[in-house]
């Protein structure tokens, strides 16, 4: 009952949180029968109710959303002035900027991961759906979890293995600005906990949708 008891705190105290309450999703009927309810808890059905879980977790996607958006915009901005400003070095002065095109690069790299981020919130990324669409009702349903394992594996090894890579080049530095080769790696295990984050949440509605 520790590990039940925690997890019951846990809740107690997210309910109460600002951003919660002000969803108003949480009323005294539904706490009842929420995956999180003492009683719930007690019984063990908290892994038979995790699309439940999954919609709580839903919450704060609008607004890492907007974060995400935001902050392509504010990459963008360094991104176009540095490679006009190579530009006209070149021209004008015949010249180069040295970190320029280094600074040029690794922005793009973040930008890209963090659009990746936005394609699966969007549903942008390429699928067949046509093979499918024909399955029978249980098949759909039976594709749609072989997907979300396959996906869900895929991400995970990337997020592990893209935050080792990371750390382990820590103290390798970018041949122009000198910073870290752990800055850039990071976009790769960053965007794929936001691509996991927003492929769980957006499963609770595909049973929905195959109906």
């Amino acid at each position: 009952m520790t590990t039940y008891n925690l997890s019951y705190i846990l809740f107690i105290w997210a309910q109460n949180a600002f951003w919660l309450k002000s969803t108003g999703f949480f009323n005294r009927e539904q706490y009842k029968t929420s995956i999180f309810s003492r009683a719930t808890l007690e019984k063990g059905t908290l892994l038979r109710n995790w699309e439940n879980a999954l919609r709580i977790a839903g919450y704060p996607a609008p607004f890492i959303l907007s974060v995400i958006r935001v902050l392509i915009f504010v990459l963008m901005v360094p991104l176009i002035v540095s490679v006009f400003g190579q530009v006209l070095y070149r021209k004008l002065l015949e010249g180069a900027i040295p970190w320029s095109e280094e600074l040029a690069r690794y922005l793009f790299i973040w930008i890209v991961w963090l659009g990746a981020v936005v394609g699966i919130q969007r549903k942008a990324h390429f699928g067949i759906q046509v093979l499918v669409e024909r399955f029978p009702r249980p098949l759909r349903r039976l594709a749609q979890i072989i997907v979300l394992a396959a996906s869900t594996l895929f991400l995970g090894i990337i997020i592990c293995k893209g935050f080792q890579l990371a750390v382990a080049n820590w103290h390798q530095l970018s041949p122009a600005m000198r910073i870290p080769m752990t800055l850039p790696y990071l976009s790769v295990p960053v965007s794929a906990v936001l691509m996991l984050y927003f492929f769980l949440i957006d499963y609770q509605d595909k049973p929905q949708e195959s109906e």
